[in-house]
């Protein structure tokens, strides 16, 4: 799930789709030749979570002084490899580097055999100390790898609207044809992601493929529009959850049920913010009269309003900077009341940054001057910058106009389950992102609603302790975590997954 930038997270998942950048230049100075070649390694802190960065210098095949040497960037949690550098310069025992294609710069000085520098992007400057070698090796023992016992094959179809050409990957069961197979449509989380979910080089949905497909379902898993290499028109990019339930993932459901099913059931599994469009295609489907058996299941679907998770999320960043629990109360109460005022006030639609100034200047009077004086305090120590200079940076971030942050704020997927009134959700017990008390909850209220009207349900819902947002084993559930862990998803989870569809078979 998104949410509010407060501290110095990075635009790096878009490093992976980022167009081929203009020829690079590169002006060398013979006297210092280990900047010219060789591959430097450091580690990023981007927002709590350390990314392994490799710079890769070496001389261009071409002789040209300007274009006699270049540098490659690979960033492996994110699947960057060789993404070329628009200009590198050194002068002295100084080293620029700069990526045009996502907004970056490295700027190092070698000492002591080191390159000590800073890395920009997006405004923000982050310490970066690169040392002569290579990453250590990603091990991600769960990853599907070939020969595989089974069938795969890369498909392509296109929305309802006609403005995205889709590309996927179907996985079934060896046979000469592909019809008639219980079928399984996975849908991603939040962002433009690829058909394997790829995430700090763990491939969620790949794993899952491969499971069901060994336990005799056909799965399909799409690249989204816009990333991978499946292709979008123009404007295509912008989007909300309720257009991507009436458009894409009902596109997926219907191709599956035209090309794959035939009389054989359709699960719909969707992860985190593909919960929605798990029941949301479901209820579609249904209402189209289609004769297929659906099912839907969500794999830590937010049962809530994005506005109840954006408030959590917020709080556990507040909770970095700030100890003490009743200013961090205050600092959350605080929040709501800027993103509720920014909502009444229109400035989703017509984005204008002073008028956001005055609404936080409006709510911040509103809280006790003690915990002002507190939470300015805890700032400037633990951040580095005064509370209302933070406030400030955070909700004047362009990216909070999109049309998805907005609609997401509003956007409540519980509504679409319960109305669905059937399926199967897991969640991680240590879910930071979608927390399980707050799924909780929103089915304790469900449940007592049932209960007025004598309506039966058929939702399952299985938490599993010690799993975070992405079902890993996990100490603290913090997303700073998810490279550090080699499992990919929890074994009982994929078991429990395929022993529900297999039962709803019989």
């Amino acid at each position: 799930m998104k949410k509010l930038l407060l501290t110095l997270f990075l635009v790096i998942t878009s490093w992976v789709n980022a167009q081929t950048t203009k020829p690079i230049s590169f002006t060398p100075d013979l006297s210092n030749p280990k900047f010219e070649k060789g591959k430097w390694t450091g580690e990023l802190n981007a927002g709590g979570m350390l990314l392994a960065i490799t710079l890769n210098l070496f001389k261009y095949p071409i002789e040209s002084p300007e274009l006699k040497y270049q540098a490659k960037l690979d960033v492996p949690l994110q699947g960057v490899r060789n993404y070329a550098a628009s200009s590198v310069k050194v002068k002295s025992r100084s080293i620029y580097v700069s990526f045009d294609g996502f907004g970056a710069q490295f700027e190092g000085e070698l000492k002591n055999g080191e390159i000590q520098g800073k890395w920009t992007q997006s405004k923000y400057s982050i310490p970066l100390t690169l040392t002569y070698g290579s990453a250590p090796e990603l091990k991600r023992p769960q990853t599907p790898k070939t020969p595989f016992n089974y069938v795969s094959r890369t498909v392509h179809f296109s929305n309802q609207k006609g403005t995205v050409r889709f590309e996927g990957t179907l996985t079934h069961p060896q046979s000469d044809s592909i019809k008639n197979f219980p079928t399984a449509v996975l849908f991603t989380g939040s962002g433009l992601q690829d058909r394997d979910e790829s995430f700090v080089g763990h491939k969620p949905f790949a794993v899952i493929a491969h499971h069901l497909t060994q336990n005799g379902f056909a799965v399909l898993r799409v690249d989204d529009r816009c990333a991978g290499r499946s292709v979008c028109a123009p404007g295509s990019n912008n989007f909300t959850t309720q257009e991507l339930i009436d458009d894409d993932g009902y596109s997926y459901a219907r191709w599956a049920l035209d090309s794959i099913c035939g009389n054989q059931p359709l699960f719909l599994i969707g992860h985190s913010e593909g919960g929605a469009l798990a029941a949301g295609v479901n209820l579609k489907l249904k209402s189209a009269g289609v004769a297929n058996q659906i099912y839907s299941i969500g794999l830590a679907p937010a049962l809530v309003s994005g506005f109840e998770i954006n408030a959590y999320q917020n709080r556990l960043v507040f909770g970095k900077v700030v100890s003490d629990s009743l200013v961090l109360n205050d600092l959350e109460y605080l929040h709501r009341g800027i993103i509720s005022s920014m909502l009444e006030q229109g400035t989703f639609e017509n984005f204008d940054s002073l008028k956001v100034v005055k609404i936080i200047e409006t709510e911040l009077k509103l809280v006790s001057k003690k915990s002002r004086n507190m939470a300015n305090k805890s700032f400037k120590k633990n951040a580095g910058i005064p509370l209302k200079s933070s406030l400030i940076q955070s909700y004047t971030n362009p990216k909070l106009t999109s049309a998805w942050f907005k609609e997401f704020l509003k956007f409540n997927p519980g509504e679409l389950w319960f109305e669905l009134n059937e399926g199967l959700i897991l969640q991680g017990g240590m879910d930071k992102q979608v927390p399980a008390f707050l799924n909780n909850r929103a089915l304790g209220k469900h449940a007592e609603s049932l209960m007025h009207v004598d309506r039966p349900t058929t939702l399952t819902y299985t938490e599993f302790q010690g799993l975070n947002h992405l079902f890993q084993p996990c100490k603290t559930g913090d997303v700073g975590e998810y490279a550090q862990i080699e499992t990919t998803i929890d074994e009982l989870v994929l078991t429990e997954l395929s022993a529900w569809m297999k039962n709803r078979m019989n």
